[in-house]
C-alpha cells in the first residue's frame, strides 16, 4: 500500500500501531489512512478483533485514531483485516445509532463482487488530487 500511494504521488509515512500506543505518532499531519491488514491475525472474519482491541484498550492510539475520523480533512480506506477494524471499532458512520457489523454471508464462502461508487470530484481537487476520475 504505502509503495502504491507513493507512486501515485503521495508523501507517504509508515506509521505502526506501536507508533500509536507509545504516542511517538498522533496521525495529527496525516491525511489519509491505508489500514491494510492482509494475513495478520489469520485474516478471517471477526480476526480484527485482537487489532480493535490495541486501538480499544490503548487511551493514545484510541485517541489519535479517533481524532483523524472527526476531522473533515481526511481519507481512509481499510483493506482485508484493516476493513474489519473500521467496522469493529465504529468508525464507519460514527452518528449512526446502530452500526453496522461484518457476518458470514449466505454461502458462508468468499465472493466476489463488482460495485461502484460516486466521489465529491470537488473535494478530491481541494486535496490537490489532480486525478481525471470517471463514473
Amino acid at each position: 500500500m504505502a509503495n502504491a500511494m507513493y507512486l501515485a504521488g503521495f508523501d507517504v509515512k509508515d506509521v505502526h500501531m506501536t507508533d500509536l500506543i507509545s504516542g511517538r505518532e498522533t496521525l495529527e499531519d496525516i491525511q489519509f489512512i491505508g489500514a491494510v491488514g492482509g494475513f495478520s491475525n489469520s485474516d478471517v472474519l471477526g480476526s480484527a478483533k485482537g487489532w480493535a482491541g490495541a486501538f480499544l484498550y490503548n487511551e493514545k492510539a484510541n485517541t489519535a485514531i479517533r481524532n483523524f475520523f472527526k476531522r473533515e480533512d481526511t481519507l481512509s480506506v481499510g483493506i482485508c483485516n484493516g476493513c474489519q477494524l473500521f467496522m469493529e471499532l465504529e468508525l464507519i458512520n460514527p452518528d449512526h445509532e446502530i452500526h453496522g457489523k461484518m457476518q458470514h454471508n449466505v454461502s458462508h464462502k468468499h465472493e466476489s463482487i463488482f460495485t461502484s461508487v460516486a466521489l465529491d470530484i470537488g473535494r478530491c481537487y481541494a486535496w490537490g488530487l489532480g486525478i481525471a476520475w470517471r463514473r
